[in-house]
């Protein structure tokens, strides 16, 4: 089998073979009637919470690779561009070379639009979705983080351009 699922506290726990930490699924949809979800989402090899590496996490999951390497490469942008890894203009640099483009959203209504609204607003495809202060992933739908943070209000997103 290649993976396992279990049942706990309203959350399925579905680890995979080979993965170091397991998927914690909200069983309860966040808004009544969607197939979208917040899911729990930690490759950080040590699982350390609240110690600001979102962005690391987030292009983990949006380029499908480890936080190792979402690190390194990201590290080496700032690098070469004498920055910190954390900076706008490093991870703006960085999603440009991998084929992302930044789009911003409306602030018609700047407290009643949510990473939940853009997750139902856009439910095909691969967002790195940012607030000013923290990003996420959002990928088909769902909310990959490590802590909810659908409740959030998103400020831009960069979506992958297709060729």
């Amino acid at each position: 089998m290649f993976f396992s699922c279990s049942y706990l506290n309203e959350y399925y726990i579905i680890q995979f073979r080979g993965m170091t930490a397991p998927y914690k699924i909200n069983c309860h949809p966040l808004t009544k009637g969607s197939k979208m979800a917040y899911v729990y989402y930690n490759p950080n090899p040590y699982q350390r919470r609240g110690i600001g590496d979102c962005t690391i996490r987030c292009l983990a999951k949006a380029l499908n690779t480890s936080w190792d390497s979402a690190y390194i490469e990201l590290a080496s942008q700032g690098f070469f561009l004498k920055d910190m890894p954390s900076s706008n203009i490093v991870l703006n640099s960085y999603l440009h070379s991998k084929g992302f483009r930044r789009y911003a959203i409306s602030n018609l209504c700047p407290d009643c639009y949510t990473f939940r609204d853009f997750a139902k607003d856009h439910p095909k495809g691969t967002f790195i979705v940012g607030t000013g202060t923290h990003v996420a992933c959002i990928k088909d739908s769902n909310i990959y983080d490590s802590w909810n943070s659908s409740d959030e209000t998103p400020i831009f997103y960069w979506k992958r351009e297709e060729k």
